[in-house]
């Protein structure tokens, strides 16, 4: 029904409009509010009549544009539903956005261990996160597409979050991007030099690359969890996967065993690095499986 109301507005409203009508986009490539969206900050309608696709279908006939329209949909991050929320009902007044304030290490210390306090792990390289991170950590690259879809799909309204930093710089960007998906709860945060220099990122992420992987053996010991979206498992996916995109993870984990080993990966092993930090922080016994699942191939009975 909302695609079928979408087409009509396309076709409806936009009509009486000429082709030098700018359109600016509320929206940038990679959003999760729709699906190819193109990066260039601004249009006109013009342009948009003659190079957009679904325009154009909305133009032919209410069927195809339906059909395209539906096929391949993202599956939405769950702080959708708080922006619909906040949308329709209003923001909760802060006077600001709560930045939360440098810590000294041992006042973090004993606040991550606060019933309800989640460690949001904002470094760029995985492979550093995989390698040294708080226990119970979450994994979400602050400068990068996948913060605000990792924390909005991990975190929940709640939380209290204390942030581990690349560099003190960050701290504004951090908050603020959280703020903007109504994760208010900043306590404060500390760098990663703070925490090497003391020693305290104890904790190791298991990794495998998916050259080395094999899935029949994962499937004796374990289960594979394939976290991309649904139109991407449906094209094709690894024989007895399960799949479950990360952005629905947190609603979807009563499926998943906890007396198995857990074998994640994506298409490239960004996402599989987000989704396996969520896992071990509520408990399973996760595997990161990094690299390209296109270079499995035949070895890994793709279906």
């Amino acid at each position: 029904p909302s695609a079928r109301t979408l087409r009509q507005s396309l076709v409806e409203k936009l009509a009486p409009y000429a082709d030098f009508v700018q359109v600016l986009p509320a929206h940038g490539a990679g959003s999760a509010c729709g699906k190819s969206l193109g990066a260039v900050p601004t249009s006109t309608l013009g342009y948009e009549r003659r190079f957009n696709p679904a325009l154009r279908l909305a133009q032919d006939g209410e069927d195809a544009f339906v059909k395209d329209i539906l096929q391949g949909q993202p599956n939405p991050p769950l702080y959708f539903a708080t922006m619909k929320r906040v949308n329709r009902d209003g923001a909760r007044i802060t006077g600001g956005v709560p930045c939360g304030a440098r810590l000294e290490l041992t006042e973090f210390l004993r606040l991550k261990e606060v019933p309800g306090t989640v460690v949001l792990d904002a470094r760029m390289a995985r492979s550093e996160f995989d390698a040294s991170h708080f226990p119970g950590a979450i994994y979400a690259p602050l400068r990068s597409s996948f913060f605000s879809m990792a924390a909005g799909s991990f975190l929940r309204e709640e939380d209290k979050i204390l942030l581990l930093l690349d560099d003190e710089a960050d701290s504004d960007l951090a908050a603020r991007q959280l703020y903007r998906i109504g994760l208010d709860g900043i306590v404060g945060w500390i760098t990663a030099l703070d925490g090497k220099s003391a020693g305290v990122l104890s904790a190791t992420s298991a990794r495998i690359d998916f050259a080395d992987f094999d899935p029949v053996k994962a499937r004796l010991d374990g289960e594979i969890v394939d976290v991309r979206t649904t139109a991407e498992f449906e094209q094709r996916h690894l024989e007895g996967a399960h799949s479950l995109p990360y952005t629905r993870m947190r609603q979807l984990l009563t499926s998943l065993p906890r007396d198995r080993t857990l074998y994640v990966h994506c298409a490239s092993g960004k996402r599989a690095a987000l989704a396996t930090s969520f896992l071990r922080s509520q408990g399973f016994t996760a595997i990161h499986v990094d690299g390209m699942f296109a270079s499995c191939g035949k070895r890994c009975s793709a279906r």
